[in-house]
């Protein structure tokens, strides 16, 4: 797996000042009625999820 880039995306900067995690921040809660945890949909969460992933790899 390659080392993973983090953009300069809106949606960082949008949660962030919600006080949010940019999953939480793109997350539609009404989509997940069925109480299960799943990423984001947005390209932010994506490049987290990525990195998240590449990280666990590399420990």
């Amino acid at each position: 797996m390659d080392p993973v880039l983090i953009g300069k995306r809106m949606a960082f900067v949008r949660a962030s000042v919600k006080g949010l995690a940019v999953q939480e921040y793109e997350r539609n809660p009404g989509l997940y009625s069925d109480g299960k945890v799943r990423w984001a949909d947005g390209k932010a969460s994506e490049e987290v999820r990525r990195l998240y992933e590449y990280m666990c790899i590399q420990l």
